[in-house]
């Protein structure tokens, strides 16, 4: 069975590569282009077994998506991995000690990418 992957992203053409590259590896990958949706999909779709969560985003930014997605029981044991073009090492800090797995950047090299996505998806800690 395929690894289900939630991309929550609000930039369409950064979603799609993300999309594809990762779909080139047989994952699963669904998408959302704000946290509301991000977390009504994760909520309601069979289990996920990685989110990449953009820092920027409509309405919630990763932050407070972060916080609620690991203060529900349905969706607090599903890795989050944030997305991010500029993060501080205070942020990072912050991203950790809210239950992220791990800090993607952006831009994104495909083939880094997938090594990293697999590697959290192999170990997710």
């Amino acid at each position: 069975m395929a690894r289900r992957i939630l991309v929550i992203e609000d930039n369409e053409d950064i979603a799609l590569v993300v999309k594809t590259t990762l779909m080139l590896r047989q994952y699963e990958v669904l998408t959302a282009s704000d946290g509301v949706k991000g977390i009504e999909l994760a909520r309601s779709q069979q289990p996920l077994d990685l989110i990449i969560l953009d820092v920027l985003l409509p309405e919630l930014d990763g932050y407070q998506v972060l916080r609620r997605l690991k203060s529900d029981p349905a969706t607090a044991a599903t890795p989050v991995a944030l997305f991010s073009a500029h993060m501080s090492d205070a942020e990072r800090r912050e991203a950790i000690n809210l239950g992220a797995v791990a800090v993607l950047v952006k831009p994104f090299e495909p083939r880094q990418l997938n090594r990293d996505v697999g590697a959290l998806l192999e170990n997710p800690r």
